[in-house]
């Protein structure tokens, strides 16, 4: 709707096969929105972050896992416990990587906006 299509790249697929074959090819973004398997994010960092330009924004979709991700891994389902783990870990790492500055919006399923420094 805002007439921007000749500068947006929309890749659909699986981000654990798109990802790998960009980085090969030397693509650089200014900005990404990531929205792959949950369980899948601390994986794609490292490639997601080689990337982004200097100055770049990433923004990373439904971080706050229904809520769940403040509650303690006990008081989580048993079968959500290892993806509770994951979005912990990523948004820990998100929160302390040197090249990237984080801010976690309590928005909707929550979504990090992180700048490439």
């Amino acid at each position: 709707r805002a007439g921007k299509e000749g500068q947006i790249t929309l890749l659909a697929g699986d981000a654990g096969s798109i990802v790998p074959g960009l980085r090969a090819q030397g693509a650089h973004f200014d900005w990404i929105f990531m929205d792959a398997a949950k369980g899948q994010y601390p994986l794609l960092l490292p490639d997601i972050v080689e990337l982004l330009e200097d100055g770049g924004v990433l923004i990373t979709d439904n971080v706050l896992f229904d809520g769940e991700i403040i509650e303690s891994r006990f008081a989580v389902t048993r079968r959500n416990r290892t993806i509770h783990r994951r979005m912990r870990d990523y948004l820990y790492t998100l929160t302390h990587h040197a090249c990237l500055k984080t801010t976690v919006l309590a928005v909707g399923d929550g979504a990090a906006v992180s700048v490439k420094a």
